[in-house]
């Protein structure tokens, strides 16, 4: 995961003064934004592509935490015998 840059730290003053010039800056460098309020993380800017490969991303590590778990609760089956399910149609959820 990319660190967090200085340049990408902004006090929310400046989105008022220079919006089109952190819209350029996250345009450019693919990079979110962190907009602060009296020196504290308030809210966090990007582009509509970053934010859906986020939910994408977010989305997957929900379905691999799902699958762990099943892993750990001991709800798995050997290989063959799902495809063997799968060929006739037989599948049975666990």
């Amino acid at each position: 995961m990319e660190s967090i840059r200085s340049k990408d730290i902004r006090p929310i003053g400046e989105l008022r003064r220079n919006s089109r010039k952190i819209i350029q800056h996250i345009r450019k460098t693919r990079r979110p934004v962190f907009l602060t309020t009296a020196g504290r993380p308030d809210v966090v800017m990007m582009d509509a592509k970053m934010f859906e490969e986020y939910l994408e991303a977010k989305h997957l590590a929900a379905l691999l935490a799902e699958g762990e778990a099943d892993i750990e609760a001991g709800r798995v089956r050997p290989m063959r015998a799902f495809l063997r399910e799968m060929k006739h149609g037989k599948i049975v959820s666990r």
